[in-house]
């Protein structure tokens, strides 16, 4: 909701607002634990993509999002996960 306050309250300025929610992404905090071959297979296997996530795969989304081709959408919110929250 905070996402959407923003984009009404800004909008009349030019100024979008939109929101990433990401799963997991592979970054330092859980490199560990990915360490161990059936942790880190456990775990992809629960993506119906079956992996983990990387960086490229949000930022790409940031770079679209801040690009012109999206001077359309403001008040989104984008999640970004590997299809989890669609099982």
């Amino acid at each position: 909701m905070f996402t959407k306050s923003i984009a009404v309250e800004y909008g009349p300025f030019g100024i979008r607002c939109n929101c990433i929610v990401p799963s997991t992404i592979r970054s330092p905090m859980i490199e560990p634990y990915l360490q161990d071959e059936k942790s880190r297979e456990l775990l992809e296997s629960s993506f119906p993509l079956r992996r983990i996530g990387n960086t490229s795969d949000i930022s790409g989304a940031v770079v679209y999002l801040c690009s012109d081709d999206a001077n359309w959408i403001t008040g989104t919110t984008l999640t970004i996960d590997g299809g989890i929250s669609a099982k």
